[in-house]
């Protein structure tokens, strides 16, 4: 019995749209795709964000804290982030948010989340606020990462612009932002009365302190 030869399935795909009566439709597809995926993006960062805003709404947290979103124009570039912001924060002054934020498209656009500065820092502030808080996150286990813009972070398993996402947030939606705003709520409901505390901290006049180790 003569054996068969495995099909070599990327080169019969090339093989097939390469015919003359399926290259249009393949061209005319080919150029609507980067189009698809900055749909679905900006169609994701909308619903988590209604997301957020229901669970902010329904809690009983809901006079202190905002859900706040990159503004539409830049859903699509790099660092757009839906955040869970400390209302009574006095404009300029350094304080954290918990946040999700894309990366750049040529990486796929991969999500992280945790706990971003407003401003860059190069130091960790010295505070017993900051010690708690940091213990805190210890005891739940959660955020292993940390930045200049991030007290803490986490990969997530989301690349907003890579197929795999793209193919489960096309078919089941709701599921996907779910599970991801599951994850961040419950987050930030674990580590929010230490983090308000700092956030107040930070905004008090501070002495001269060292800063603190990042590790």
């Amino acid at each position: 019995m003569k054996e068969s030869r495995p099909v070599d399935y990327e080169q019969s795909v090339v093989e097939f749209l390469a015919q003359p009566e399926n290259l249009p439709t393949a061209l005319e597809v080919a150029r609507r795709v980067e189009k698809v995926r900055d749909h679905l993006q900006i169609r994701f960062w909308h619903m988590y964000r209604d997301e957020m805003e229901r669970r902010q709404r329904s809690s009983d947290v809901a006079s202190d804290w905002r859900i706040a979103l990159t503004a539409d124009k830049d859903l699509l570039k790099a660092w757009a982030r839906c955040s869970i912001d400390y209302i009574s924060v006095t404009k300029g002054v350094l304080h954290l948010a918990v946040a999700v934020e894309a990366s750049k498209q040529q990486w796929g656009c991969p999500l992280i989340y945790g706990l971003r500065w407003s401003q860059w820092q190069q130091e960790i502030p010295s505070l017993p606020e900051v010690t708690n808080l940091r213990q805190a996150l210890k005891l739940n286990n959660t955020l292993a990462k940390n930045s200049t813009w991030w007290l803490n972070y986490q990969d997530s398993d989301v690349g907003l612009r890579r197929d795999p996402f793209l193919t489960r947030f096309a078919a089941e939606p709701n599921v996907v932002i779910h599970e991801l705003s599951e994850i961040v709520w419950t987050f930030f409901t674990q580590i929010r009365e230490p983090l308000t505390a700092l956030i107040h901290a930070l905004g008090q006049p501070q002495t001269a302190q060292a800063p603190m180790s990042a590790d």
